[in-house]
């Protein structure tokens, strides 16, 4: 049984009532050292054939994101760079002037086997992170918070420890992390139900789960973005029909699909179904072998990139326009995207590269049926600068302006009057240094294109998360998180307070500083001063 839920992102609702809270960026927490046995061999060899270098077997130990030991009597240090255990290239590196590294100084690099074999020491597969944690990132040195660590020991924290110490997955716990990833569906009606983890819709970074207006006597649909870079569109179609009475059981049943986003302007779901026979031809082809349905679900990163799905740039929020069932989905931005020779080309659904700005993608269902198999697409913006953005694009559509320039959108949401919302998530270096200032919220005609700039949040804070009354003349919104890059006693914000004389919560005593007060997530409620509706 899965222990909990972590790193809740968005949402998502069900037609009949319940929560759908969706788990993102979960591998962090957890940490397998599995590989840390080859990589202690490694150095051993690399030491004793420079014993004058490196004198006496000394305990390794993580610096940043090296494998390393330090030799104080030669002011030498040796290590293996973490991020390329499951990529099969290694560095072996030192560096003269003491205990840091310099990645030019490099001594050896290669495969990893190859390393091994030159070092002479045997290639143990077991000695590997399976592919249930390697493909999404579950580190190999430390967790994030080091839960693991913690000095009592009990359970709760070393479970995050996924490192195999016993005879077999009994003993240990190596498939912890195969407990998150997933969506997870609560009745917020029900205080004695208990929660539950909604396998069939896939395991990855969710960052929500958005439901398209369910039809009577029609599969349900719920389409989901994987928040990660060059990570995919899925969308999950129930095997049972809808009607008046559904309950959840009808995420019992269903098919995952990963988005194809052709040049042509078309694009396809691609089953991860292990009885579907293009999928099993896909697999093969690849050289890939699933077990069964429960090993594609475990693996659906790993399915997708089999059958061939678009690496998308960092897919985020998704929403269903209530009349039209048109798709909207956040690509916020991608890095590591490159020019058509690089590693990870642009294309016609992702054309920049880098794509420091991200841009908004929509398509259209085949028939508008939300359990299609095929469906055109066009993107509704590019994100991003006077001089590089561009509103409906295919269309010829004109760039931002200073009145709606903006970068990096994660939350979206169409209200029931068709306005499209837009908010925006900039690291603190992009808010400081482009010409966008600080995180905000936009509404935007899909029809038409037009977007207008409706707030602009605080310093430091993601604008993140947006809803209304069923009138429409109350608006709900977040901001999350300002000023994050604050320091102790040296704030970058105060909201949702001010001045420099206020009292934490239990102090006894008024207190001074010239930072003000201490900034707090906190909700807006956003209503017009002739109460009519908001965005209108």
């Amino acid at each position: 049984m899965a222990r909990g839920t972590i790193n809740n992102c968005a949402h998502g609702y069900t037609p009949w009532g319940t929560y759908l809270t969706c788990e993102e960026n979960w591998a962090g927490y957890f940490v397998s050292r599995v590989q840390l046995a080859r990589a202690e061999a490694l150095l051993n060899w690399f030491e004793d054939s420079q014993s004058a270098l490196y004198p006496g077997r000394k305990t390794s130990f993580v610096q940043g994101r090296y494998f390393a030991r330090f030799y104080p009597e030669t002011n030498r240090i040796i290590g293996i760079f973490d991020e390329f255990f499951d990529q099969k290239v290694t560095n072996l590196v030192y560096s003269q002037t003491g205990n840091t590294f310099n990645d030019t100084d490099r001594v050896l690099e290669g495969e990893f086997g190859a390393l091994l074999a030159q070092a002479g020491i045997a290639e143990d597969l077991s000695l590997s992170r399976p592919r249930e944690q390697s493909r999404f990132g579950v580190p190999t040195a430390n967790s994030r918070y080091r839960w693991e660590t913690a000095q009592s020991g009990e359970d709760q924290y070393i479970r995050f420890d996924a490192t195999p110490k016993g005879a077999d997955a009994t003993e240990d716990y190596r498939n912890e992390p195969n407990t998150q990833g997933w969506v997870l569906e609560i009745d917020p009606f029900d205080p004695n139900s208990t929660p539950i983890k909604r396998t069939t819709m896939g395991r990855f970074a969710h960052e929500g789960a958005w439901l398209s207006p369910p039809q009577l006597g029609q599969p349900v649909t719920f389409y989901m973005g994987d928040d990660a870079r060059n990570e995919y569109i899925y969308k999950f179609v129930t095997k049972a029909r809808y009607s008046k009475k559904s309950n959840g059981d009808m995420l019992d049943e269903g098919i995952l699909y990963a988005a194809r986003f052709n040049d042509d302007g078309t694009g396809e779901w691609l089953a991860l179904d292990i009885n579907d026979p293009k999928f099993q031809a896909a697999a093969a082809a690849a050289g890939v072998e699933f077990a069964d349905q429960a090993d594609v679900l475990v693996n659906t990163r790993l399915a997708a990139d089999v059958v061939g799905a678009t690496k998308m740039d960092r897919p985020e929020w998704g929403t269903v326009h209530p009349q039209t069932r048109e798709v909207y989905m956040t690509l916020t931005n991608n890095s590591s995207r490159t020019d058509e020779n690089g590693n990870n080309p642009i294309d016609a659904a992702n054309p920049r590269g880098p794509n420091p700005y991200g841009h908004i993608i929509r398509w259209r269902e085949q028939g508008n049926r939300s359990w299609a198999t095929k469906f055109e697409w066009d993107i509704f913006v590019l994100s991003g600068t006077e001089g590089d953005s561009q509103v409906l694009p295919e269309q010829g559509g004109p760039a931002l302006t200073p009145d709606n320039i903006h970068a990096s959108a994660d939350g979206v949401w169409i209200d029931q009057f068709g306005t499209l919302w837009i908010q925006t998530d900039m690291s603190g270096s992009q808010q400081a240094s482009g010409p966008f200032g600080a995180n905000q919220m936009l509404a935007a005609n899909p029809e038409t294109g037009e977007i207008k700039r409706f707030l602009a949040g605080p310093n430091d804070q993601e604008t993140t998360g947006v809803v209304s009354t069923p009138d429409g003349k109350t608006l709900f919104v977040n901001f999350q998180h300002p000023g994050d890059r604050s320091q102790p006693g040296a704030f970058t914000s105060n909201w949702p307070d001010s001045g420099a004389v206020y009292r934490h919560p239990g102090d006894a005593i008024v207190t001074h500083s010239p930072s003000g007060p201490r900034p707090r997530s906190a909700t807006l409620v956003v209503t017009r001063e002739d109460g009519g509706v908001v965005g209108l």
